[in-house]
C-alpha cells in the first residue's frame, strides 16, 4: 500500500506561498534594485512546484507492514534476547508472562530479581507442558534431551513457583501446563513482547526469537491468543497450588 507524504507538500505549498509573497511584494510595493526579492520568490516558486511534483509523480511513500506489527527486533538466539530482557525485570511494573517448558537457567539466574518483582506486587503467569502430557517425551526426543529430564525441569518450576507464593508477597506465580504438542516460546515483560519457535534438534536458547512493542499488531495478536490459552479450561490444567 502507498500513500502520499503530505508533510513535504505542506512544506512545498508553504514555500511556493512564501515565494509568491515576495513576488507580489517586490514587483508592486519594494521595488528593490534589480528586482532582488523577485528572483527569490521565483526560485522559491520553482524549487516548491519540483517539490510538489516529486512527491506527487515520484517519491510516494510505500508503507512498511513492519510498522504496523511494530517488529522492534530479531535476536539471532534466545540466549542473546535474554540479555536484553532479564536486566528489565527489576522495572517490571505489573506483569510477566510466558510461554516455555521448566526456564531451569532463568530460575537459577533470575529468581532474586523475580521475587523482588513479586514483592513489588508483579503478577507472573507461565504456561508450560502438562508434565504428565504424552507429548512431553515427544519434546524430550525433538531436543535430545535424556528421557524425563523436561519433565524434570517443569515439575521443579512448579515447586519453585509454589515456594514463593508462600511467603506472601503482594504478587504471585500461577503455573498452567497445556496437554496439545509444543506452543511457540512467549514472553510479555509489561509492554514488550518476544515470541519464537522452537526448533526440531535444537536447543531452545539456540533458536530465533523476535521482540515486538505495544501497539503494534503484532504484540495485540499475540498477547490475545495467550490470554485466550490461558482461560481455555479444556486444554489448560492449572499446576500450582
Amino acid at each position: 500500500m502507498e500513500r502520499i507524504d503530505w508533510k513535504k507538500l505542506a512544506i512545498a505549498f508553504f514555500v511556493a506561498f512564501a515565494g509568491f509573497v515576495l513576488i507580489v511584494g517586490d514587483t508592486y510595493w519594494w521595488e528593490t534594485r534589480n528586482n532582488a526579492w523577485l528572483s527569490v520568490g521565483c526560485s522559491l516558486v520553482a524549487a516548491a512546484l519540483i517539490s510538489c511534483l516529486n512527491v506527487l509523480l515520484v517519491d510516494w511513500v510505500r508503507e512498511r507492514p513492519i510498522e504496523k506489527w511494530k517488529l522492534e527486533k530479531i535476536y539471532a538466539t534466545r540466549s542473546e534476547k535474554n540479555m536484553d530482557s532479564d536486566p528489565k525485570l527489576k522495572e517490571l511494573q505489573y506483569r510477566l508472562d510466558g510461554v516455555a517448558f521448566g526456564l531451569k537457567s532463568f530460575r537459577t539466574k533470575q529468581g532474586v530479581q523475580v521475587e523482588d518483582a513479586m514483592r513489588r506486587g508483579v503478577n507472573v503467569r507461565l504456561v508450560t507442558m502438562d508434565p504428565d502430557s504424552r507429548f512431553v517425551g515427544q519434546r524430550e526426543l525433538e531436543e535430545k534431551e535424556a528421557s524425563g529430564q523436561i519433565r524434570n525441569t517443569i515439575m521443579q518450576l512448579v515447586e519453585w513457583a509454589d515456594a514463593l507464593n508462600r511467603k506472601g508477597y503482594k504478587g504471585c506465580i500461577t503455573v498452567k501446563g497445556y496437554s496439545c504438542m509444543t506452543l511457540d516460546f512467549y514472553w510479555r515483560m509489561d509492554n514488550e513482547l518476544y515470541i519464537g519457535p522452537y526448533w526440531y534438534g535444537w536447543d531452545s536458547q539456540q533458536t530465533v526469537t523476535y521482540k515486538f512493542i505495544n501497539g503494534g499488531r503484532g504484540f495485540d495478536l499475540y498477547t490475545q491468543y495467550f490470554d485466550a490459552l490461558w482461560n481455555d479450561e479444556k486444554l489448560m490444567r492449572k499446576l500450582t497450588k
